[in-house]
């Protein structure tokens, strides 16, 4: 009997004992938890710091934008939170503007008053494969910029001045894991001193390059793994000694290409001078055409040793394709293809980096009114294209993406 006692006593003890611990815990997880728990103040509070510290870059800005006249300038407000914090969003022409830093909307009257708006929603980030097997979600982000691959590149204006003005980076086209971005815009001349140098083109004004049959070719040979990378997939089976497949190896060449690759987005041998034909195509394709409507669809083949052919039907047997055609589909508004759809400072165009089956010595172009076409003229330009690291994804902000890297 007594020792029936002790072990009555003792379960009660343990059941007391489980009982506190379990108050104990209770107590702990209301602690961390809850409107006023640890946890949530930590989350406010780190949220507070987003808030203080964006509002804290704006204002910066904000005083080193007024004029000589003691008023705040827009255009070099803009200007100045555009080129010291790349990652901020800025719309609005006219005060007060808005400016979308951090997931935090701030808003600039023209009294220099920086205020928070408020936060927008955390952005989820867009793999690589979303991209490249949902066409509306390819369509969104192609829709948008890429602003922070690269140093910005600076434009000539028509009157000859150099002025700071971004040529961003868009998503060009997406396959799998493979990523590709493209310059936005006609490159300037003077960003390509040392492709003009390792190249042997010659150019014209602000924007053009050309080879012709005069041309000290440089380059004469394709890397058979950037072609593949790239989309020049009938490579191996051109001829090697036409001008055309020479100015199309100049295109090919990443090493020559370097000064447009930066290392934080791009490997070694992942940037070129312009898109292939292939590429250029894919890209329309998968922006512009689904499996229910495919007026839009355009094809191209390589039927000759000479380069491709092109066309709207398949097994295209054309060597062009026509501003008339063109300007009648819905992509020909979109600037992801036709940054300018007249001429731009003396620019037509841009070299697309495929040989065409014209002949010997000509090389696709994209032209301004609508062409894919054929020539080795002087009144082209070029919009190189990077191939991303396979760790890239994207993330929205505001109305348009960044890189984010894992």
């Amino acid at each position: 009997m007594e020792q029936n006692e002790m072990n009555g006593i003792t379960l009660i003890a343990l059941v007391i004992t489980i009982i506190v611990l379990l108050i104990l815990a209770g107590v702990a997880i209301a602690t961390l938890t809850g409107d006023n728990g640890i946890l949530t103040k930590v989350v406010t509070a780190k949220e507070n710091t987003e808030k203080a510290s964006a509002k804290e870059r704006i204002q910066i800005e904000v005083m080193g934008s007024y004029g000589e006249n003691g008023t705040l300038d827009i255009d070099t407000l803009k200007s100045n939170v555009n080129k010291n914090i790349p990652e901020a969003v800025v719309e609005g022409d006219t005060f007060p503007i808005t400016v979308t830093l951090d997931r935090q909307t701030i808003t600039i009257d023209a009294s220099g008053n920086v205020e928070l708006a408020g936060a927008t929603e955390s952005a989820e980030l867009i793999e690589a494969e979303d991209i490249a097997t949902n066409p509306d979600t390819f369509k969104k982000v192609t829709e948008g910029k890429v602003l922070n691959y690269g140093d910005s590149l600076k434009v000539t204006d028509v009157e000859g001045n150099q002025v700071d003005l971004d040529v961003e980076w868009k998503v060009f086209y997406a396959e799998g894991n493979d990523i590709y971005l493209i310059a936005s815009d006609y490159v300037p001349v003077s960003k390509l001193v040392s492709q003009k140098t390792s190249l042997g083109f010659a150019d014209n004004g602000s924007y053009n390059i050309y080879w012709d049959s005069s041309s000290d070719f440089k380059v004469t040979s394709i890397d058979t793994a950037i072609a593949n990378r790239f989309m020049l997939n009938q490579e191996a089976s051109f001829t090697k000694s036409n001008d055309n497949y020479k100015m199309t190896a100049c295109l090919l060449d990443a090493s020559k290409w370097e000064t447009f690759r930066d290392t934080r987005w791009a490997d070694a041998n992942n940037v070129i001078g312009s898109p292939t034909l292939e590429m250029w195509i894919a890209s329309w394709n998968k922006k512009y055409t689904t499996e229910t409507n495919t007026a839009d669809k355009l094809y191209c083949n390589k039927a000759s040793s000479t380069g491709y052919y092109i066309g709207t039907t398949n097994e295209a047997t054309s060597t062009y394709i026509g501003s008339d055609v063109m300007s009648v589909k819905d992509g020909y508004q979109d600037i992801l293809y036709y940054p300018h759809r007249t001429v731009y400072n003396n620019c037509y165009g841009y070299w697309l980096a495929s040989p065409s089956a014209n002949g010997s010595n000509s090389i696709l172009y994209v032209y301004c009114s609508g062409d894919i076409n054929f020539n080795n003229s002087y009144i082209y330009g070029v919009r190189p294209v990077a191939h991303l690291k396979n760790d890239i994804k994207f993330k929205p902000q505001g109305k348009d993406f960044v890189l984010v890297a894992e």
